[in-house]
């Protein structure tokens, strides 16, 4: 089988972490090619991918609204003559030319319904994929479609392990875009100005993998805290890196606003670090509401803060890091991921 997955770019986004992971597995038992729309790509992703799989650039600028571009997306389309077009956007169903590329298309929507993912042309898709059940309500509220649940899935295997020996929790991380409005790093930092307030003594530090819009505003706010020795900004990360060293924080905060799925929170538990997460659907789903992981209340500082002093004052289970380990393993690795999609694209021939 010829399978297409196009995407728009191969910047360290998680959904481009996870396509290099899927295709990668895909290309073990099938002819697997990855179509980039934007002329925008990270060298230490793109050193991931197997050998095996086939890498076509449209080099189209990021903005740009030439028509030559579409044409040669359209060219590479034809000239690779897929099996299958996996898109993992619903809006670049109206960049092909429909009639020409005559093969089945699937779609994976990442995200639940917000102003960024309106679910556009979701409708012309046979069928829709949705990463996690949360996102499948969403997509059946906003848009009446009905979509296929494949979760999300990492290289388990890939992560080295926290020591279950280490007791103490004083280095915590978030790791993901730095957009305030979505992933609420701006509660984090009040929550942990609460819990620096009620326990001045406890030494701890803070860092952020990622980049985004809301740099600077952060920058700005632990400047005005005077807390730039306890939080670092070390910016856009590797996946190679995240396998090397988040082993070697204590514990991992996700205080997302939403979140369709929460690929970082299995990541955490694949290198068996403590896990404390915002109540959203998708990442509750991961750690069983709460048997593999703590979590507060969305949006509530004040209730982060509380369950960071519970964390730190009182221990977070051993036994629970070594079952949450187990349970990605067995429930979120990511060759079942490429497996399941496998299996549906076999169906639509």
């Amino acid at each position: 089988m010829k399978i297409l997955h196009v995407v728009n770019d191969l910047g360290l986004g998680g959904i481009q972490t996870m396509l290099v992971n899927i295709v990668n597995k895909q290309s073990l038992y099938a002819d697997v090619y990855v179509l980039v729309i934007n002329d925008l790509y990270s060298k230490e992703l793109v050193d991931l991918f197997s050998p095996n799989v086939k890498i076509v650039y449209n080099k189209r600028p990021v903005g740009s609204k030439s028509p030559l571009h579409l044409i040669r997306l359209n060219y590479h389309a034809l000239r690779i003559r897929p099996d299958v077009i996996h898109l993992h956007n619903t809006v670049m169903w109206r960049y092909l030319i429909h009639p020409l590329i005559r093969c089945p298309f699937f779609v994976t929507v990442h995200d639940v319904y917000n102003k960024e993912t309106p679910f556009q042309c979701i409708n012309k898709f046979k069928t829709v994929f949705a990463i996690s059940e949360s996102v499948r309500q969403s997509i059946l509220e906003h848009s009446g479609k009905e979509s296929v649940v494949v979760e999300n899935g990492i290289l388990v295997d890939g992560f080295k392990k926290r020591s279950l020996k280490k007791k103490t929790i004083h280095r915590f991380v978030q790791v993901s875009r730095l957009e305030t409005q979505r992933k609420g790093q701006h509660l984090l930092m009040k929550a942990l100005d609460i819990f620096h307030s009620r326990h001045p003594e406890y030494e701890f530090t803070l860092d952020f993998i990622g980049d985004g819009s809301s740099r600077g505003m952060l920058e700005k706010t632990a400047s005005e805290m005077k807390w730039v020795d306890k939080i670092h900004f070390l910016g856009s990360q590797s996946q190679t890196y995240l396998y090397e060293n988040l082993c070697n924080y204590d514990l991992v905060i996700q205080p997302s606003l939403f979140e369709g799925f929460g690929l970082t929170i299995a990541e955490a538990m694949a290198a068996q670090v403590p896990v404390l997460i915002a109540d959203n659907d998708g990442p509750m789903k991961i750690i069983e509401n709460g048997k593999f992981g703590q979590f507060f209340k969305c949006g509530d500082a004040d209730d982060c803060a509380s369950k960071i002093e519970s964390i730190v004052y009182n221990d977070f289970p051993g036994d629970v890091v070594e079952k949450a380990h187990e349970h990605v393993r067995i429930n979120y690795d990511i060759s079942n991921t490429a497996r399941a999609y496998y299996e549906y694209y076999s169906k639509a021939l």
